[in-house]
């Protein structure tokens, strides 16, 4: 079924929670993926291109996963597309990873995986959250449901030390808590501190710090305050400081999604609004 033809232009819709993010609608053709959180992509009409950034090759589904850091380019195709940004602490990955109906290999180092499993199911299900614009409790009980469905059950509980270092940047999101600090609270060396986090969320402190801010800056605007007061409650300096990171780190200008010519619907779980300084496992757009 060809749902380009069935699905109506609304606009864009941002589904945030502590645990994952949801972006449900267009983006430009061509995503540079390097500096981006684990993502789960779904095509909701046409194939998605997977681009090998070191090779160029290119392969094709509806639906990949892609690893925190993977040196990669998703082509939308122009397609309306599902784009969710999983938990930093790699469960929801580590779920996903075994029934993955393919695996990509990427730069002779790494891996990425095509093939969500019950696809036509969860492609269905992405159209209808696009038509239909449900609230962020059935979006994020769907989006459990895609998980957990392919989960063998066998997961692996996350690292407590990074759990705990991501609980304290979380908590002080506007702050730079020092690494020396984190290391202390969580007993681990700095050095060790820095390798550990990388190996178990795929990117550096640095950047999820900023992933963080861009996720509360959105979680701001959500909650009605404006766009210069989000980004500058969240940590950034100014708006122009944010929309450099928010590039840099999610390979499309604010101005694309947030203008007021082209605004997205952003939809926040209940729960999240009331926690957000205490999110553990949070994420951002980015």
């Amino acid at each position: 079924m060809n749902h380009s033809n069935t699905v109506p232009m609304f606009k864009s819709l941002v589904y945030l929670s502590g645990k994952r993010t949801m972006y449900v609608g267009p983006l430009k053709r061509l995503l540079e993926q390097s500096n981006s959180l684990t993502t789960l992509i779904i095509s909701i009409d046409k194939e998605l291109g997977l681009i090998d950034n070191s090779t160029g090759q290119s392969y094709v589904s509806k639906s990949f996963l892609i690893p925190a850091g993977s040196h990669v380019t998703v082509d939308t195709n122009d397609s309306i597309i599902a784009f969710c940004f999983l938990d930093t602490l790699g469960t929801d990955l580590a779920k996903l990873i075994p029934s993955m109906a393919s695996c990509v290999h990427i730069d002779d180092s790494s891996a990425c995986y095509s093939g969500i499993p019950n696809e036509a199911a969860v492609i269905e299900q992405a159209a209808e959250i696009f038509k239909h614009r449900p609230s962020a409790e059935y979006v994020f009980e769907r989006l459990d449901n895609w998980i957990e469905d392919s989960s063998s059950g066998n997961c692996c509980l996350p690292d407590a030390r990074i759990a705990k270092a991501i609980e304290l940047i979380t908590r002080d999101y506007a702050t730079n808590v020092s690494i020396d600090e984190i290391a202390s609270a969580v007993g681990l060396s700095a050095p060790r501190l820095i390798q550990l986090f990388k190996q178990v969320t795929g990117i550096p402190i640095r950047r999820f710090r900023l992933c963080h801010r861009i996720f509360v800056s959105l979680l701001n605007l959500g909650n009605g305050m404006s766009l210069t007061d989000a980004v500058v409650e969240a940590g950034f300096s100014d708006y122009s400081h944010f929309s450099r990171i928010f590039k840099e780190l999610g390979s499309v200008k604010p101005s694309e999604l947030l203008s007021s010519r082209n605004l997205v619907d952003l939809r926040v779980l209940s729960k999240t609004t009331s926690t957000k300084a205490n999110q553990l496992h949070s994420h951002t757009a980015c």
